[in-house]
């Protein structure tokens, strides 16, 4: 019985600190943000900031992101850059990668990973500025 109680004693610490490092926000609101996708969640981690998103096909044959896409604050107008892009190709300077599109109303969920946010800013997650194509939302907020 004693072995039990320190088992469930343990998990429960080791749960409790797991839950510390993370803090998930799916209630995020922007105040301008392309019409063809949407930020479903924002996780902070100890190291970094993953921006879970959902793209909706809007004709498009394929989709990409630009590998210099990065996170500005509006405290103090830091960048922070992506360091990894899950199940969405990204593009760069010297070599351009896509994703095909399989139907014209597809709708393709993934996930950008930056550097570490503070949390509680307000941002503007920046593919390409000025570019009216491009994936770039305005005063993000999240219900921290």
């Amino acid at each position: 019985m004693k072995s039990i109680f320190r088992f469930v004693a343990v998990l429960t610490c080791v749960v409790l600190s797991i839950s510390s490092v993370r803090a998930q926000y799916s209630s995020v609101m922007c105040s301008n943000r392309p019409f063809n996708a949407r930020i479903q969640q924002i996780d902070y981690t100890d190291s970094t900031t993953i921006v879970t998103m959902t793209f909706y096909n809007d004709g498009r044959k394929y989709v990409n992101v630009s590998e210099d896409m990065y996170i500005r604050t509006d405290a103090d107008g830091k960048l922070y850059y992506l360091l990894n892009s899950y199940n969405m190709p990204t593009s760069g300077h010297d070599e351009s990668r896509h994703m095909l599109l399989d139907s014209p109303d597809q709708e393709h969920h993934f996930a950008l990973e930056f550097q570490r946010v503070p949390k509680g800013l307000a941002m503007d997650i920046v593919e390409s500025e000025g570019n009216e194509q491009a994936m770039n939302f305005y005063d993000v907020k999240c219900d921290t």
